[in-house]
């Protein structure tokens, strides 16, 4: 039997740990029919809720904001409006934890961008701006070197990684409601 690799960097300790909290997101968003009208808004909206509470926690990830305008572009082009409210923050949270999510779902857009891509409907073809957004590689390079300088272990990792699966939960949770959030009275 092989033993697995020790994990030293931040960058391997963010893959391994939040391994089933991506793959949860990556099914929730994977749901949507990104080739059909309501498809494409329902996921829409679910982004623009969790981007829109990135947003809301002070996150200053490198094209955030260019996201954020793409999507609520894109929703205008479909007759929709943007989700009400934004879900909160996880109470612990860590701007490293921030770039993960941001970084990573760009990377991840582009390939359902190509599932956007086979949509015959010319509404859903117009509303092109956030699945079209070009991800730029720079950011997310800068992100893992930095991640694979940083340690695995310690309260700061620690926190990262906490925050990291609170943040892919929150974007799990907004894709299984279509960006719906209620908030808490």
């Amino acid at each position: 039997m092989t033993r697995p690799a020790l994990i030293v960097t931040l960058r391997e300790r963010l893959r391994a740990d939040t391994r089933a909290a991506h793959d949860a997101v990556d099914r929730a968003f994977g749901r949507f029919d990104l080739t059909s009208r309501d498809g494409l808004t329902s996921f829409l909206r679910a982004q623009r809720a969790g981007l829109a509470a990135l947003h809301g926690a002070g996150a200053t990830c490198a094209g955030l904001r260019e996201g954020i305008g793409a999507i609520d572009a894109d929703l205008a082009s479909l007759g929709a409006e943007p989700p009400a409210a934004a879900a909160p923050a996880p109470t612990e949270d860590h701007p490293i934890a921030q770039d993960y999510l941001w970084l990573g779902s760009r990377l991840g857009t582009r390939m359902l961008a190509r599932r956007w891509a086979d949509a015959t409907d010319p509404d859903v073809r117009r509303a092109s701006a956030y699945l079209g957004m070009a991800a730029d590689p720079a950011p997310w390079r800068a992100f893992t070197a930095r991640a694979e300088e940083m340690s695995a272990r310690g309260p700061e990792a620690d926190l990262i990684v906490t925050a990291a699966i609170a943040w892919f939960a929150l974007f799990e949770q907004s894709a299984l409601t279509g960006g719906l959030h209620v908030p808490a009275e």
